[in-house]
């Protein structure tokens, strides 16, 4: 009985839980990525994903 309640409330917002963790990790790319202005910060925040995705 406690699984089944687990599943019914877990499985339906699991999808949710991984699009907030990609999101937290491409903020934490754009504070990392060199740059003054939003189009310099873009630009550098494809070589700043790896480094926030790698950080676990």
């Amino acid at each position: 009985m406690r699984t089944d309640k687990l599943k019914k409330y877990l499985l339906p917002n699991l999808p949710y839980l991984f699009i907030g963790w990609a999101c937290l990790k491409v903020g934490t790319a754009y504070r990392l990525a060199a740059g003054a202005d939003l189009a310099h910060k873009l630009v550098g925040m494809v070589a700043a994903l790896g480094p926030a995705f790698a950080d676990v």
